[in-house]
């Protein structure tokens, strides 16, 4: 260890003794042959260790404060919520290999494009049927765009899907390897238009595989696939944060005791699911979750017909939920949220990859127009129509379009709701930003008004 003074300053900052945080960085528990072993690592291992421990500390402290922000705001009974969504943009490395962090941030990426494409190509076509407004709107599909199912199928498929198959190889990592779960790939996959076994071996070795995603393909290196889908938490981070057991004779303090510093004593403690899971979709359903509740995220039971294929294998009972299960779970339940409420899309589109102002690289962004849809989406936006507010008498419908100037294909009376255009919506919009801007002037009036004496 050459950086001493920095090694004494991070264990200082996180209430451990130096020679714990050392050998935690040092050496590393692996289970060989069911068997745990403790492996001395070199100085790129070490490295991986050190960046491997930040990424812990960095994850129990969202964890942290997603559970402080949820005991303060959850409650059985609501309204109306926000709620706040923060998801990395789709990543294609170029320094180093993409692996399974890059493959979880990618398929929510495409899962998310996916949900913005049924949102506004599909979804309300039923709708506008059922409200019996369909010959005031174009007929279905009248846009040609391109439909990503088949990708997200290829991640999310049960059996046979990419995420159910890195499931099942982890949970049998004793006996399946990072190119067994290349070939199960291969296997299951191997015709299908968004999959392909790409450009051999990686600078380490590893196989490549490559996903054909909504932005363009991305090729993958199969290193560490498994064992980083099954080390949710290292053993050894959690040991030097939380100290050895109980009964083991360690004083506080001392190394194996853990950390003193009472944040993160907290902290560490986080279980491994959220104590609090609300469905905001719906009120009365804001429950707490048991500590020990481990089910969700796991991969479900395979029938004996899975079973006799050797690359779908059945999973151990291990306890301990796969990464990419995890990372699942919260999706569906997010984009099930989603499904319930009013959606106002905003596109962002990065100018250049060097992050420079006033910086425009024209390939990058024509790429990003034309991956994310955006020219679908001016076409088809021009003549839908968004449901308002129920209850509204087709009399006073018919005076508000002639006042705002509006077609007769612009503010539509359907069954149980007011469907606007885009012209109708901004035109409406307009109307009331101005009379509000009126209106604060006109308070504002008031108020000098009355600090002067002169209202009466």
């Amino acid at each position: 260890m050459c950086n001493v003074d920095t090694l004494a300053l991070v264990a200082e900052s996180l209430g451990i003794q130096p020679s714990a945080l050392e050998n935690a960085l040092s050496y590393k528990t692996k289970l060989v042959k069911k068997e745990l072993c403790t492996v001395f690592l070199d100085s790129d291992g070490a490295s991986d260790n050190r960046n491997d421990l930040a990424k812990t500390l960095y994850s129990l402290l969202f964890t942290w404060l997603n559970e402080h922000i949820n005991q303060h705001l959850c409650r059985d009974n609501f309204d109306t919520f926000i709620g706040l969504f923060d998801l990395p943009g789709p990543q294609n490395m170029t320094g180093r290999s993409n692996s399974l962090d890059q493959f979880c941030i990618n398929f929510a990426n495409e899962q998310l494009h996916h949900f913005v494409q049924q949102c506004l190509f599909e979804s309300h076509i039923d709708e506008y049927q059922s409200e019996g407004i369909s010959k005031h709107v174009p007929p279905p599909s009248p846009i040609s765009y391109f439909d990503n199912s088949e990708c997200v199928r290829l991640f999310q498929n049960r059996p046979g899907g990419l995420i159910h198959i890195v499931d099942d190889q982890a949970h049998w990592s004793h006996k399946k390897t990072d190119h067994m779960m290349v070939e199960a790939f291969t296997k299951q996959l191997g015709n299908h238009s968004s999959f392909k076994l790409g450009g051999g071996l990686d600078r380490s070795g590893f196989l490549m595989f490559t996903i054909c995603l909504f932005n363009g393909p991305v090729t993958y290196s199969s290193e560490a696939f498994l064992e980083r889908n099954l080390d949710a938490l290292n053993s050894d981070f959690t040991a030097l944060l939380h100290g050895t057991a109980v009964g083991t004779g360690v004083v506080d303090g001392g190394e194996g005791a853990g950390s003193i510093n009472p944040f993160v004593q907290v902290a560490a403690q986080q279980p491994v699911k959220p104590m609090w899971v609300p469905s905001t979709g719906q009120k009365n359903t804001v429950h707490h979750m048991p500590h020990n509740n481990t089910t969700t995220g796991t991969a479900p039971t395979i029938t004996e017909e899975e079973c006799e294929d050797e690359d779908v294998a059945v999973p151990q009972n291990t306890g301990t939920p796969c990464v990419t299960g995890k990372f699942c779970a919260p999706l569906d339940t997010l984009f099930d949220t989603l499904g319930d409420t009013q959606n106002w899309f905003v596109f962002c589109i990065n100018l250049n990859n060097s992050q420079l102002l006033n910086q425009l690289e024209e390939r990058l962004v024509k790429g990003q127009v034309h991956s994310a849809g955006l020219v679908e989406v001016a076409e088809w936006g021009g003549s839908n129509v968004q449901g308002g507010r129920d209850g509204t008498p087709a009399e006073q419908i018919e005076r508000m379009g002639v006042a705002l100037g509006l077609g007769e294909t612009d503010v539509v009376l359907g069954q149980h709701k007011v469907f606007l255009s885009q012209a109708a919506f901004h035109a409406m919009e307009d109307y009331l930003h101005a009379a509000d801007v009126e209106e604060q002037k006109h308070n504002q009036m008031h108020e000098a008004e009355v600090e002067a004496g002169l209202d009466v």
